[in-house]
């Protein structure tokens, strides 16, 4: 059944065609492509079948999501395959119907959203932090990304206003939040959240007596530092990636980075194909976390990594950043992406195990490189110099490590420079 367009509006038709269109221009695998073009034919039936046919696909959507069993802000993961792909098909429709084209979401963001009634809220704390405390955007999308699993919980808990917020309900959801995250993790969102309150009891939405019960946690220096790997787990860590295949160059290059140069994952995310100067054999960025530039010296092996990895990997976009998603569309990797999964993938096919309750992301790797330098008698100028600190007592953290743990990691610092 073909659905006549008014008001000069595409059919559905139509919409179909343009949504398919964009998928192809944006590289879109065909299988995939058969999958949004099989559920968009399901729409179409079922708009078909209602009288009369409504023609703006934000008139339909929700009775539709509901005839296919999908909750209102149901998260990604309770969703089947066939309904995660009927609700992104819809989106992609609703999208392109109101504004010509559809955007690319970020994977996150799709498996937890901001319930509805949080979000006013949400936006409302997020230009605080902008125009207010003068958060970077990195700042404020990690407050976002931990904010949603809060929200989440209270509305699970059905909170009715912040008024009602009591104590035990908050620390039951840091006891929560304990058990999935570790220590220095636990912190951060601790702190994320008490920043929040702060801002609600500023603002007359809650009491101010439950800032009392949000204290800051702080632990041991200990609970802080991540993994310090041996030179032959480092190696070993470097060799289990596939370096045939597209996603293995891309990761590798990351891992290089991490482990040669010492950068954190928010700078590896940001690097743009202009950072790197070719002809001085270096990298100029601007860091994330302190706005101050960095320039490191390039290295063969990080070069020749990132050279292989952009000249047969890297998917052609009009994007700068170094790193792009490894599946269409193909845009920067999510703002907030830690690359967690690079490493512990790599750990994985390496048979690593890491302890209980220690970190095992990418800074690791930052943490191992800072603990050689200091291990090999370089001067603290020196590595601070290398790590981008703005203060020497955030390096001087790393001469505080215990010396038999050192001693495992020892290697020539030639190594790390060269």
């Amino acid at each position: 059944m073909h659905i006549q367009p008014t008001n000069g509006d595409p059919s559905l038709e139509q919409l179909v065609s343009i949504a398919l269109e964009q998928l192809e221009r944006r590289g879109f695998a065909d299988k995939s492509i058969k999958y949004y073009r099989n559920a968009w034919t399901n729409f179409i039936e079922f708009v078909a079948s209602l009288t009369p046919a409504p023609l703006r696909v934000s008139e339909i959507d929700r009775l539709y999501l509901d005839s296919c069993g999908i909750e209102p802000n149901a998260n990604r993961s309770d969703l089947s395959w066939s309904q995660d792909v009927a609700r992104r098909a819809l989106r992609i429709l609703r999208e392109i119907q109101e504004t010509g084209q559809f955007k690319s979401h970020d994977r996150s963001s799709v498996y937890l959203s901001t319930p509805a009634k949080f979000q006013p809220l949400q936006k409302q704390y997020e230009d605080f932090c902008q125009h207010h405390l003068a958060h970077r955007s990195s700042t404020v999308a990690a407050h976002r990304h931990i904010l949603k699993h809060f929200f989440t919980f209270l509305a699970k808990e059905k909170l009715a206003s912040f008024h009602c917020l009591e104590p035990k309900l908050l620390n039951r959801y840091i006891a929560c939040r304990s058990d999935r995250v570790n220590s220095n993790s636990l912190a951060t969102e601790v702190s994320c959240i008490r920043s929040f309150l702060r801002f609600l009891c500023m603002e007359g939405i809650a009491d101010s007596q439950i800032l009392m019960h949000a204290r800051t946690l702080r632990f041991p220096t200990e609970h802080r530092l991540a993994p310090i790997w041996s030179a032959d787990t480092l190696e070993s860590i470097l060799l289990s990636v596939d370096r045939t295949t597209k996603v293995g160059k891309r990761d590798f290059a990351i891992l290089l980075l991490a482990s040669r140069l010492g950068l954190r994952a928010s700078d590896i995310r940001s690097m743009k194909i202009e950072d790197i100067q070719w002809q001085q054999d270096q990298i100029t960025i601007r860091q994330c976390k302190t706005g101050t530039p960095l320039s490191l010296p390039l290295g063969e092996e990080v070069g020749q990594a990132l050279i292989d990895y952009l000249s047969h990997a890297r998917p052609a976009s009009a994007h700068r950043e170094i790193f792009l998603k490894v599946r269409a569309p193909f845009d920067p990797v999510a703002c907030t992406n830690p690359f967690y999964s690079v490493i512990s993938a790599a750990l994985k096919r390496a048979k690593i195990s890491v302890p209980a309750g220690k970190a095992r992301g990418l800074h690791s790797l930052r943490h191992t490189l800072a603990t050689q330098l200091v291990l090999n008698n370089q001067p603290l100028e020196s590595v601070a110099a290398v790590l981008g600190h703005g203060s020497i007592e955030s390096t001087r953290l790393y001469t505080h490590l215990d010396c038999d743990a050192l001693g495992s990691v020892a290697i020539d610092p030639e190594q790390v420079f060269s």
